[in-house]
């Protein structure tokens, strides 16, 4: 599997980001790949659970995304909410191809899982990188397993060897501190 990483890359605004899409360069895109893969490819493993399949509609989105370009208006939504629609409708039609019923595997994953969407969403990632640097380092690496390492709640707690409950507890703090720092209201932006 490749790795994503977010934090390593620059930050830019929601127009930039539009800019990028509308050039349809190789430059263009490859700034979009950078930006939204890391939590684009968590949502098609999500949604699948399979890591092969997730970078197949990963590759898919991006295919398409370059073909719909000219469809995408603001008034319609953000970039990145367009996209993981994009994301979303692919990996349920894969579900679907393969005759798996989509369920989810752990409302709490879920609903963590949109909570730090609307948080990305919000901030558009400018200063995240420095927010997550400064949150207690338990909280940095129950977050990032689960999120940038596409795990599960269950499967981080295996991996991090720490109980269930511990996990679930440091996201909730995780996204309280990222909320507090990045001032944001709960359940939205």
């Amino acid at each position: 599997m490749q790795q994503y990483s977010t934090l390593a890359i620059q930050t830019y605004t929601e127009e930039e980001l539009v800019q990028a899409l509308r050039s349809k360069s190789r430059e263009g895109y490859e700034i979009l790949y950078k930006y939204f893969a890391p939590v684009l490819l968590g949502l098609a493993k999500k949604i699948t659970r399979s890591e092969t399949a997730a970078e197949d509609i990963l590759q898919d989105s991006f295919i398409k995304l370059w073909e719909k370009a000219d469809e995408y208006s603001a008034d319609k939504g953000r970039l990145f909410t367009w996209f993981s629609n994009i994301v979303k409708n692919k990996s349920i039609d894969y579900l679907r191809s393969k005759h798996v019923k989509y369920k989810i595997q752990n409302p709490d994953d879920t609903v963590h899982y949109n909570e730090l969407l609307k948080t990305e969403i919000a901030v558009d990632h400018i200063g995240l990188k420095e927010v997550i640097n400064k949150m207690k380092p338990e909280h940095k690496l129950v977050l990032e397993t689960v999120y940038y390492g596409c795990r599960t709640h269950e499967e981080a707690s295996e991996e991090l060897q720490i109980p269930l409950g511990t996990v679930k507890t440091r996201i909730r703090s995780a996204i309280i501190h990222l909320r507090e720092s990045l001032k944001i209201k709960p359940g939205g932006y």
